[in-house]
């Protein structure tokens, strides 16, 4: 596949700006994204890439598409075929590991992803598995492993699989981290990438699973002991019905705050915050 994906760049006469074991990165071709700093990732092996500043995504058809490349009709069906196979593949896998959440598998990472740093990434015991284009998150309790949630690299869908025993309504993420600092203040946020993206940045978070509470939850909060909890959902409709409701169930027991300067400073999504704009947040207290 990286022979394809060398020849598709080299009659597009789209340079090169990195190549690691594992992706090529390019400047992202959409009109509407200035990239400055080359972030466009074409997975060697899949042939798959994605832009995570724009969400520019697709297999290699679609970037014989965009990039206007024409093939002979051999090298195309040779890339159909390739392409074919490689969903089996992940399907398989899928069906495999939802009933075996102990086999799910990957490796380290050594490189940065999404700016994170591979030391970060390989500290929470997270890893990249390329057969099926995600990366894979252990979730555990008190240090006992629940079970996976696995997260499109590629702009896949669904942008999350999960092993199928984990019962997400009982499980902070990662709460054995927090546990073992018991911070003064915690954020709250949706997904996983939005808790280590804080947690990078120098704050302690915990990821509630999209808008999935309970008294569990809560349980588990209380057990922290935290004085602050911070609401940071994604600033959208749903966002805001979570925030509601996670606010209403916590205020009689911490100092709940909510944050009011998201759309002025261009906040969407918590995973994707700097510490610039991090220190720029305004919280008002929840009563």
């Amino acid at each position: 596949m990286n022979e394809k994906i060398s020849k598709v760049l080299s009659l597009a006469r789209i340079p090169i700006v990195q190549e690691d074991n594992h992706d090529i990165v390019i400047r992202c071709f959409n009109p509407n994204h200035i990239d400055d700093n080359p972030s466009l990732r074409i997975d060697k092996e899949t042939g798959l890439y994605n832009c995570f500043p724009c969400g520019e995504c697709g297999n290699l058809t679609k970037l014989l598409y965009r990039l206007q490349v024409e093939l002979s009709p051999e090298e195309l069906e040779e890339i159909r075929l390739d392409e074919i196979l490689r969903k089996l593949k992940e399907l398989e896998y899928v069906k495999e590991t939802t009933y075996h959440i102990q086999e799910i598998r990957g490796s380290s990472f050594i490189s940065d992803f999404r700016d994170f740093k591979p030391d970060f990434l390989n500290s929470f015991d997270i890893v990249r598995n390329r057969s099926i284009g995600r990366i894979v998150f252990p979730i555990s309790l008190h240090y006992v492993l629940r079970g996976y949630t696995m997260r499109a690299i590629h702009g896949q869908q669904p942008k999350y699989l999960h092993s199928e025993d984990i019962e997400f309504s009982e499980l902070l993420y990662p709460y054995d981290y927090v546990l073992e600092n018991k911070p003064e203040t915690i954020y709250l946020v949706e997904g996983p990438i939005d808790a280590l993206r804080l947690i990078s940045l120098g704050r302690h978070a915990l990821c509630i699973f999209g808008t999935a509470w309970s008294d569990t939850k809560l349980s588990l909060l209380l057990t922290l002991a935290p004085k602050n909890v911070i609401l940071f959902f994604d600033n959208d409709e749903a966002g805001y019905t979570i925030r509601t409701k996670v606010a209403f169930a916590i205020k009689n027991f911490f100092n709940t705050y909510i944050i009011t300067n998201m759309h002025k400073l261009g906040i969407t999504d918590p995973g994707e915050i700097n510490l610039e704009q991090l220190e720029q947040l305004k919280y008002r207290r929840w009563v």
